[in-house]
């Protein structure tokens, strides 16, 4: 009996060659949950477990390119947009956008990398919340994006509560803000959309804060979308999956763990 076509899902990213963020990680994530997975690159990065040395955007005509081809031919399910870097890159992202319809989107504000590298130009960030979190499904901060987006510091988790409500007043449907080990209330992230809001809750995983975690959550979030479920069950789902990727992280290289996707 013949297999039946799987949900098909589109990551828009930077690539991380030690594969425990970016595409590689977003592609696993994919095959962790039956999804198959596309990609199209947006930048090539030096980096190891350890840090972030050099990025090398890819040009703007390129993503745009990788893009067109692949929504002429495939019918995609959901998009999940991680590192786009620069404002032309954004701005090609959008035009695509506005050319094809997309079921479901997660935007990954990607800016800095867990060791300080700058991922996206100070000019490409209005223009990532001005063009690409309207009209998405969900937008999936970290705390210290959030700060940025907002221009907030955020110190207790009523601060975090605060800030996803004004995220969500971007444009998109729903935002989580991923808590992570927020010292107020470790293990936890916050959803809101335009009806409820919750703290999702789970043990607290100890760990060397494994590289990658953001780009795997949003993989997951997009992967259920694309399955059918809806936002919040989208991302309870994908809460539970990113918490066993931390519980079974991997030594792979002398600095940070990488997720076992």
């Amino acid at each position: 009996m013949q297999e039946k076509d799987r949900s098909v899902v589109l990551s828009v990213a930077g690539s991380d060659p030690c594969a425990g963020a970016g595409i590689q990680a977003d592609l696993k994530t994919f095959a962790a949950h039956g999804v198959y997975g596309l990609t199209a690159i947006t930048a090539v990065t030096v980096q190891n477990t350890q840090q972030v040395y050099q990025v090398q955007e890819m040009p703007s005509n390129l993503v745009y390119e990788q893009l067109l081809r692949l929504f002429e031919d495939v019918r995609i399910k959901a998009v999940k947009i991680g590192m786009v870097y620069s404002l032309e890159v954004v701005k090609s992202i959008q035009m695509i956008l506005n050319e094809f319809s997309v079921p479901d989107l997660v935007v990954d504000p990607v800016m800095v990398s867990t060791s300080g590298q700058q991922l996206l130009k100070k000019d490409a960030r209005e223009s990532l919340l001005n063009d690409l979190f309207p009209g998405a499904t969900l937008v999936t901060p970290n705390i210290r994006e959030a700060e940025v987006i907002t221009g907030r510091s955020l110190e207790r988790w009523e601060d975090v509560e605060q800030a996803a409500s004004i995220i969500l007043g971007l444009g998109s449907e729903a935002v989580v803000i991923k808590g992570g080990g927020f010292e107020d209330n470790p293990g936890s992230d916050f959803y809101c959309d335009h009806y409820s809001s919750q703290t999702l809750k789970s043990e607290y995983v100890a760990s060397s804060t494994p590289h990658g975690t953001g780009c795997t959550f949003s993989s997951a979030i997009a992967s259920n979308l694309a399955m059918g479920y809806v936002p919040d069950q989208a991302v309870q789902l994908a809460k539970e999956y990113i918490t066993g990727t931390i519980k079974r992280s991997l030594r792979v290289g002398k600095g940070r763990d990488v997720p076992d996707h």
